[in-house]
């Protein structure tokens, strides 16, 4: 039973994002594999970059204007932004905590490092599942620019004229920082209203 939730878990956040489940999932085969701090510890490193993935999308995802200085690797603000509730934030925080732990900690061992793991795909899909009941998540592919690899992306509704005349609200990706853009998802609502 164990087994059906992590999996189900993990098929959950592969439609969110299918690089997060290839790395946990690689996780999960090398805690198979591992009977080594250093082995356990590579776990961690993979958990941890599991993360920074998830969190950048859902930072990009959430589809605010608003100006804030962050890392790409800043993880904690990237939830924080995201996360309304403080439980739910801490609860979140302190799997990530551990990834860090685990990665640089020597006396590691496969409990904890299993423990992590599991968490952390239960704690990414409980979090796509709030999003998701909150209507925040989008089905944007792009969380970073693929040009300069920026995540300060902004969502733009451009209006163009169909060949009837008929306005269409195009919606756009934009990198603030290079320029680059994309059409993303073509028509935003439907052209007869």
């Amino acid at each position: 039973m164990q087994q059906d939730i992590i999996k189900e878990a993990l098929e959950n956040i592969d439609d969110y994002h299918p690089l997060v489940s290839r790395k946990l999932k690689l996780a999960i085969d090398q805690l198979e594999k591992s009977d080594e701090t250093e082995e356990w510890q590579q776990t961690g490193i993979l958990v941890r970059d599991a993360w920074i993935e998830f969190a950048q999308k859902l930072w990009v995802d959430r589809g605010s204007d608003e100006e804030v200085d962050i890392g790409a690797n800043d993880v904690k603000t990237m939830l924080r932004a995201v996360i309304r509730d403080d439980e739910i934030f801490r609860l979140t925080c302190s799997v990530f905590k551990l990834a860090l732990k685990i990665q640089h900690d020597r006396n590691v061992f496969g409990g904890i490092a299993r423990w992590c793991v599991f968490m952390t795909a239960l704690s990414m899909e409980m979090l796509l599942n709030l999003l998701r009941k909150q209507g925040e998540l989008s089905k944007s592919k792009y969380y970073k620019c693929p040009m300069c690899g920026s995540i300060k992306l902004s969502r733009v509704t451009k209006g163009v004229t169909d060949f009837d005349g008929f306005p269409i609200p195009m919606e756009y990706i934009e990198c603030k920082k290079c320029g680059w853009n994309i059409e993303e998802t073509g028509l935003t609502s439907p052209p007869f209203e």
